[in-house]
């Protein structure tokens, strides 16, 4: 009867692994081995093309198969890249994170000229 069980540890076949649902976990957060063994065997079997895939997205995977985590980090920074602005950042990097006031943070989502923001902070 345990043949017809499926084996856990058995990779899945390559047309039932799942990409976005990996791609989804590690955005989400840190992904464990022990909490999600189906998503880490998909991950497992699916590094070369989710590394590809979120190179897009300016993310590098890192994956410690020996302890059973893995997530998602920024790519390092060019140490050729200007900033001209301080917290500026390159098109697809996360912007530093910095307090700021209620209106900064209001303005942030209506688009305001430099003019108007010059007051704020």
């Amino acid at each position: 009867m345990t043949a017809l069980l499926p084996e856990l540890d058995a990779a899945p076949a390559r047309a039932e692994l799942d990409l976005p649902l990996v791609v989804t976990t590690l955005m989400r957060g840190v992904l464990y081995r022990e909490s999600s063994p189906e998503v880490w065997r998909h991950l497992t079997a699916l590094q070369s093309d989710l590394r590809d895939h979120v190179a897009v997205l300016g993310l590098v995977p890192v994956v410690d198969e020996r302890e059973g985590y893995a997530f998602l980090r920024q790519r390092p920074e060019d140490p050729g890249t200007e900033r001209p602005l301080p917290g500026w950042s390159p098109a697809g990097r996360c912007p530093s994170r910095s307090a700021c006031c209620w209106p900064c943070s209001a303005a942030s989502w209506s688009w305001p000229t430099p003019a108007t923001v010059a007051g704020w902070c």
